[in-house]
This record gives C-alpha cells, structure tokens and sequence, in this order.
C-alpha cells in the first residue's frame, strides 16, 4: 500500500535543516569551482534578503540559474583570480506547493579579499539532494537571488508534473475532498486529491497530486464539499488567483494546480 506524505520542512526528516556544508570540489567537466557552502535557514535567508547589500555579500552577477539531473547550477561573474572565492547558497525552507514546486534561494560571495580585477565566470554546482536530503523532487522551478544586489535575480521554469485531467465546463473527472497541511484557497486546506502520485523518494512514501479549488462559478458558488467525500467536477486552470501570494509554511503536500469550479456533483 502507498503511503502519502507532507513534507514538514522544520521536522527531523531533513538533516539539512537548520545545518550547513562545505564543499571545494570538482565539477562534473572536471574543473575546480570555488567553495560552496548549502544551508536551510528560513531566518537567514529573509535577513539576507531585506538586508540586501556590500554588507551581506561581496559584489557579484547572477548571470543564469538551471536545474538538470539533481544539480541546481548558478553561472555567476566576479572580478577576482588570485584567491579562492567562497559562495553560500541558502534555502527559505519552504516548498511552495505548485507544480512544479518552487523553491526560493538566495546566493551570497565572499572573496576572501581578492583584489585582482580579471573577471571571472564560473558555473557553481549544488546537489538538490544535499538540500532535501532523502526526500527526491524531481521537477522543480527556482527563483535564485542575489544577497548583493536586491534587483539581481534568476529564474528557472521547471517541468511540471503531468495531470491526468481535461479542463472541461462539464463534469468528466473524479477527485476526492482532502485536507492537506498548510493548503489554502476557496475552501481553506480542502483541496481535490486526484488518483496519481509521485513518488518521495524515501521508503514507500508518495505525494497525492491535487487540484486546488481558486474560484468557482457563481451559478453553484453556495456548494460547500464535504472532506471525504467524492465528486466529479469540471474545471479550467487558473493561474492567477487571490491566493497566489498568502504566506506558506514551511510544508510540501505534493504537486498541485489551482483551478476554477464550473461543475461539481456528488460521485
């Protein structure tokens, strides 16, 4: 039997948390990197983030983030060459439950007093894994920045997870009413489980696939679902929704699409 899961990011699951790693090592081309330095600090990174400036990072460019085969990759450029420069990459902790999920960083340098003025461009490596530990995401979309400079940022728009539904006025597709941590929306954390799952990479565990009830057509605006219960909708994505920028907590439920209600019944 699967289990599913919901990733508490705080909880003793990730032993990243809260804990950092450094790392001088080879790239996948064999070249040398700089030193890096991974850590998950939701305080750090927003102190990082409303601070940033020459007093939270030596000057560099965030010149294109990526994420391909578990590696997150950062092209950075620096004036430097003489000395061996350090960067910090820091994680909020949070997984914006969408799909794919998202995940937000921020990238700080410290160039161990190089005063040399060659300007470097360098592609900096950091294993998903070593921010996620056993838990495996496969897809996901990043929004890198700077700890130099606030308008200096990055974004990587990652594959998301197939949804096995058509957007349809009429009902056709069943789903289940489940409450999930941290959800919000039309009906607060009642979302609509679909049948699919993805594995989590960590035992027999798997995250639900969801559909996230945003609005509903005023013609059946009084139906409330009940949790538990079956139903077979119609429904059209809706990506721009009042809930898009309400505070998350620091909790993945599994991939999710936010969409309108144009019909829902009782299975």
């Amino acid at each position: 039997m699967k289990t599913h899961l919901a990733i508490i990011l705080l909880a003793a699951t990730f032993a990243f948390i809260g804990c950092s790693k450094d790392e001088e090592k080879e790239t996948p081309s064999g070249e040398k990197t700089s030193l890096t330095t991974v850590k998950s600090s939701n305080s750090e990174f927003f102190n990082v983030k409303n601070n940033s400036s020459g007093a939270t990072s030596d000057p560099f460019e965030i010149l294109e983030v990526t994420f391909e085969d578990g590696l997150i990759k950062i092209t950075v450029g620096y004036s430097g060459g003489c000395e061996t420069h350090h960067f910090t990459l820091t994680w909020d902790e949070m997984m914006r439950s969408s799909n794919p999920p998202i995940m937000h960083l921020i990238l700080t340098h410290d160039a161990n007093n190089d005063f040399c003025e060659a300007y470097i461009t360098e592609t900096l490596y950091f294993p998903l894994e070593n921010i996620l530990d056993s838990i495996m995401i496969t897809n996901v979309s990043i929004n890198a920045y700077s700890g130099y400079n606030p308008s200096d940022s990055a974004i990587w728009i990652g594959d998301g997870y197939d949804f096995d539904f058509e957007e349809s006025y009429n009902c056709n597709f069943v789903v289940t009413a489940q409450s999930v941590i941290c959800g919000n929306g039309l009906y607060d954390n009642l979302w609509f489980a679909v049948e699919d799952s993805v594995y989590a990479g960590y035992g027999n565990y798997h995250f639900h696939k969801y559909l996230q009830p945003v609005a509903i057509d005023d013609a059946i605006s009084e139906f409330i679902p009940v949790e538990g219960k079956q139903y077979i909708i119609g429904v059209i994505v809706k990506e721009e929704h009042k809930y898009l920028y309400e505070p998350v907590c620091l909790a993945y439920v599994g991939p999710s699409v936010p969409v309108k209600i144009l019909c829902i019944e009782e299975y």
